[in-house]
């Protein structure tokens, strides 16, 4: 939360919404190394095609120059959320069994 709120003291709008837009493809890659999950790779197509739509409706309020720990924190809090996701989701998936195995008698 920290990293977005910084990050916008230095980006517009628009430009933090194309960052955090990524977030989804971060947890796409995230899944792939972490979770090993299977079947994804149909899904990168229309990943992409999101990501250009979104980076090319705020290409003309992109100023690295000026802005630079903006994009640095946006990216990083992009990361974060998608880190916390994925962490989330794989350890829901390792305790799905509901009950501890020591109460079972």
């Amino acid at each position: 939360v920290m990293c977005g709120l910084w990050s916008l003291q230095y980006l517009s709008i628009p430009v933090f919404g194309a960052l955090k837009r990524s977030t989804v493809f971060v947890v796409w890659l995230l899944e792939i190394t972490v979770l090993h999950t299977k079947g994804v790779l149909f899904c990168l197509p229309p990943l992409l095609i999101m990501l250009a739509g979104t980076f090319l409706a705020s290409f003309f309020d992109l100023n690295l120059k000026q802005s630079l720990p903006g994009y640095v924190f946006g990216v990083l809090s992009s990361f974060c959320q998608g880190a916390a996701f994925v962490l989330s989701k794989k350890k829901s998936n390792g305790n799905s069994g509901g009950s501890p195995s020591h109460a079972k008698q």
